[in-house]
């Protein structure tokens, strides 16, 4: 079993990783001490298994993680070493094991909890604020010969849950995709992480938003760090910008900055809400709404943590109310040139 361990703790990592090594059957690739140096084991050394302490599942950061362990297909297995404190949505449906003295049997526990694959996260059919089902998992490809009109936006926020999300609604949008602007509440260590692993899933160009440049189409932008927001400057034409105001609600880059620059242009802008704790997004799209842009909220039933798309239903902000395998669709659909005579 090719494996890297991950453990906040310095002597208990120290004294698990002997472990490992003395143990039959395992082949210790290396040993991470916070998400960053995982992220980077996982992506280079592709183990079939990793093995991390459950505090570190905690952060926003784990998302891109679990994302990244289902793109690579590499195993996830939970260090246990304290009562689980509550539920987590980060690390729900990860196998746990517990520490053993003896290093064999606590290698067994490790390889038949590392049979079960990491996936998609699973929903919990509880709580209002944590309901979900079992969330698709292929998404359609885009129409062929779709023809977008010109200076057509799409603008795209999540949270909690959203890494996947994106996949989804992202992986719909062929490569002359309209010029996309997304963002994601992740750390701000692992937004670059972000924007590698949803390259390797998207048709269309993913890469850091420059401040000044024009969108174009066929990319798609994500603030490359947590410094400042994402948003369009006012002017005859969109251009990105790096708003480095405050954070708002706790969050930079924040979905409610980058919906509210979209308003001088909301007559061309297709905008989603998806997944997420919270309210962020959500009074921004209602300025949207009212300027003219289209905008769609994702649905109770496949959000992981139905909060942010919940509240941007309420309030009216969000004029439609979908699943997310089929918002790509429905963005990109809003964002379609009417056959000639048509109108």
């Amino acid at each position: 079993m090719r494996l890297v361990l991950a453990h906040t703790y310095p002597l208990r990592r120290t004294r698990r990783a002997a472990a490992m090594t003395k143990g039959r059957g395992v082949d210790l690739l290396g040993v991470a001490a916070d998400l960053t140096e995982l992220y980077t084991a996982a992506e280079h050394l592709v183990p079939e298994t990793v093995l991390l302490s459950e505090d570190m599942t905690t952060v926003p950061e784990f998302e891109v993680m679990r994302a990244l362990f289902s793109a690579l297909n590499i195993s996830c297995v939970l260090l246990r070493e304290r009562p689980a404190n509550g539920d987590n949505p980060m690390s729900r449906g990860l196998p746990v094991v517990s520490p053993v003295d003896d290093p064999d049997r606590f290698i067994s526990h490790v390889r038949q909890a590392a049979a079960t694959k990491v996936g998609r996260m699973p929903g919990k059919a509880a709580a209002p604020t944590a309901k979900a089902t079992t969330r698709p998992q292929v998404v359609r490809p885009a129409v062929r010969g779709q023809v977008f009109r010109d200076k057509s936006l799409i603008m795209v926020g999540a949270s909690t849950g959203g890494v996947d999300a994106l996949i989804s609604v992202l992986g719909a949008f062929p490569k002359d995709c309209p010029p996309t602007l997304v963002v994601q509440h992740t750390g701000g260590k692992f937004a670059a992480s972000l924007i590698r692993l949803l390259a390797g899933r998207c048709a269309a160009q993913v890469v850091a938003a420059e401040d000044g440049a024009v969108p174009d189409r066929g990319h798609i932008y994500l603030m490359p760090d947590g410094d400042a927001h994402l948003a369009l400057a006012a002017g005859a034409s969109p251009r990105m910008t790096r708003d480095t105001a405050p954070a708002v609600g706790g969050h930079r880059p924040a979905i409610d900055v980058l919906f509210r620059s979209g308003r001088p242009f909301a007559a061309h802008v297709a905008a989603a809400i998806l997944t997420g704790m919270g309210r962020d997004g959500a009074a921004g799209m209602l300025e949207l709404s009212r300027a003219g842009a289209t905008t769609i909220a994702q649905d109770e039933a496949t959000s992981i943590v139905y909060g942010m798309p919940r509240v941007a239903w309420e309030i009216g902000a969000a004029g439609k109310r979908l699943p997310v395998d089929r918002i790509g669709h429905a963005l990109l659909a809003a964002c379609t040139a009417l056959p000639a005579g048509s109108r």
